[in-house]
């Protein structure tokens, strides 16, 4: 009985570590990167495009690359009341991509949205949230927003 926890807590701790140190490529501190989002303006109609810029900065003195398992390097969310209303991008090339940042570097992602849900259809006027995120990170922003 005693082999047995000891072989389960064995198996547990060797992938808690493949998952630690495997997967460290794609984690972002925030010690050592910065991300920020602008948006154009704060309130918008339904006519308007949402505009915006997500910023992500190298403070380190040494060169970051971020690994990507497709062609998305960089995605946002559109929420209401935290469900998401639009979900951008889609259609993601199968084939592996990266970015590399030197010491002080930055590199920007442009958003532009007509303010519509994932079916097409306006989106109903309230107070929103933008998330914008690196995909293969946890990091994200989050920006609020009016419909009016």
């Amino acid at each position: 009985m005693k082999t047995g926890w000891i072989k389960i807590i064995f198996i547990f701790i060797l992938i808690l570590l493949v998952c630690i140190y495997g997967c460290k490529k794609s984690t972002i501190y925030e010690d050592e990167v910065t991300s920020e989002l602008k948006l154009s303006q704060k309130i918008y109609s339904n006519d308007d495009t949402l505009k915006g810029t997500f910023t992500v900065r190298n403070l380190t003195q040494a060169t970051k690359i971020f690994h990507f398992v497709n062609s998305c390097q960089f995605g946002f969310l559109i929420l209401l009341n935290e469900e998401t209303q639009y979900n951008e991008p889609s259609g993601c090339r199968e084939s592996p991509s990266e970015f590399k940042l030197l010491a002080g570097e930055s590199k920007e992602f442009e958003i532009s949205y007509s303010l519509i849900d994932n079916d097409g259809n306006d989106l109903p006027l309230g107070n929103y949230e933008i998330e914008a995120y690196l995909f293969n990170t946890e990091y994200k922003v989050t920006q609020p927003f009016q419909l009016k």
